[in-house]
């Protein structure tokens, strides 16, 4: 690892997994991660936001941009937007004198590959499949022509219901097709239970009569 992709920065743990290029909203309220910031504020700098969940804390997190900010000054709150940046794996971590951590860092980067946009394809089909199947809501569907993010894997990610243990798999894993493949076996899982939730909401709606859809004559 060059020395030219490690850094420190203060660390935020939450009950998340954020990825390069998400937009998360964070309610932030303990006086440590108040203090990291103001930090990040006063430095126009980054944070860091590691997955912390069921007692346990991963070290392959997520840098974090703010992009919005709202402070109640009553309460000495803020509720902030960030944008995911770039991962990397915590090496050595302290305690700061404002008492968040402050990690010691190694940025880590994708492999070096070519997108098999077959894989990138079916995943696209699946969930819009998945969208027109869901009648209780309105899901918008993925547009592969306005599709225009570096790593089409977190952005299908983020909309398809992986779990934190799903989700920080992906972040962990380094290609991106390899990514696509865990999100298409996924999706591909996910179909016959969205068409079983679908079936039944309509039975308890129609008081157990099914009413089929019947084509215009």
């Amino acid at each position: 690892m060059s020395i030219f992709n490690k850094k420190r920065i203060g660390l935020f743990p939450l009950e998340v997994v954020l990825f390069p290029e998400s937009m998360l909203p964070i309610y932030v309220f303990e006086r440590k991660y108040i203090n990291l910031i103001n930090k990040t504020i006063a430095t126009d700098g980054q944070f860091g936001i590691n997955l912390s969940y069921a007692y346990k804390f991963y070290n392959i997190g997520c840098t974090a941009s703010i992009l919005d900010i709202k402070h109640h000054q009553d309460e000495d709150t803020y509720d902030i937007l960030v944008i995911g940046k770039q991962r990397y794996k915590i090496v050595d971590y302290k305690e700061s004198s404002e008492k968040y951590n402050i990690g010691e860092i190694e940025i880590i980067d994708d492999d070096v590959e070519t997108i098999d946009y077959s894989i990138l394809d079916k995943c696209i089909e699946i969930y819009n499949k998945i969208t027109e199947e869901i009648k209780i809501t309105k899901i918008e569907k993925i547009d592969y022509g306005k599709l225009s993010v570096q790593y089409p894997s977190y952005y299908i990610a983020q909309k398809s219901g992986l779990t934190l243990a799903q989700r920080q798999k992906l972040l962990e894993t380094t290609s991106e097709n390899k990514r696509l493949l865990i999100i298409q076996k996924h999706l591909e899982s996910m179909l016959p239970m969205i068409k079983e939730a679908e079936f039944i909401t309509q039975l308890v709606r129609n008081d157990g009569y099914y009413i089929p859809k019947i084509d215009n004559i």
